[in-house]
């Protein structure tokens, strides 16, 4: 890896972190004209990645040394990083840990 991509990926190790403690607001209310009509800034993000072809999920918890996740739990072989609630919310929106 040259030192941009390295730099790059320590970045987004960063982003990975803070994304996780997102407020309610940004994730629910941003640009909101009137009730329920909010976006999701953390969703946008995420497609926005994906648009890119940014890797997924389990290679970034790889770079930032992170294990990978198997499973939608919080034991071993699981998110054991995250909190449950999180973890249940990911396993209802998502088929795969990946």
């Amino acid at each position: 890896m040259n030192e941009q991509k390295i730099s790059y990926e320590l970045n987004l190790c960063m982003i990975f972190v803070l994304f996780r403690r997102k407020s309610y607001e940004v994730t629910r209310h941003l640009f909101e004209s009137s009730p329920g009509t909010g976006i999701d800034l953390a969703a946008i993000n995420i497609q926005r990645g994906r648009d890119h072809g940014i890797a997924p999920y389990n290679v970034w918890r790889s770079v930032c040394q992170l294990e990978p996740a198997s499973s939608f739990t919080t034991g071993p072989g699981g998110f054991v990083d995250h909190p449950s609630d999180a973890v249940l919310a990911m396993k209802s929106i998502y088929k795969y840990v990946n």
